[in-house]
C-alpha cells in the first residue's frame, strides 16, 4: 500500500493524499484496499472484484461501509 501512495507527488496529489490518509484511518482492511483501488488506482467495482476474487455485490457493501464513515467526518 505505501508503494501505490509514494506515486503521489504534486502539490494537487499531496492534499489528495492528506484527504486520503485521513479517510484510510478511519477504515480497515478492505474498505481501505477499496479506497485504494477506487481513488489512487481508479478501479471499478468490477475490476476490484476481479483483482479480489469477490462478486460485485461485496465490493458495493465495501463502499457503502465506506461512505458511511466518511459521511461521519461531514458531521
Amino acid at each position: 500500500m505505501g508503494e501505490e501512495l509514494a506515486l503521489l507527488t504534486t502539490e494537487t496529489d499531496i492534499v489528495d493524499r492528506s484527504l486520503l490518509d485521513g479517510w484510510l484511518a478511519r477504515c480497515v482492511g478492505t474498505e481501505r484496499q477499496y479506497l485504494i483501488d477506487a481513488v489512487v488506482h481508479q478501479m471499478t467495482p468490477t475490476e476490484i472484484a476481479e483483482k479480489h476474487g469477490v462478486s460485485r455485490q461485496t465490493v458495493y457493501q465495501w463502499r457503502r461501509k465506506v461512505r458511511e464513515k466518511l459521511k461521519q467526518l461531514r458531521v
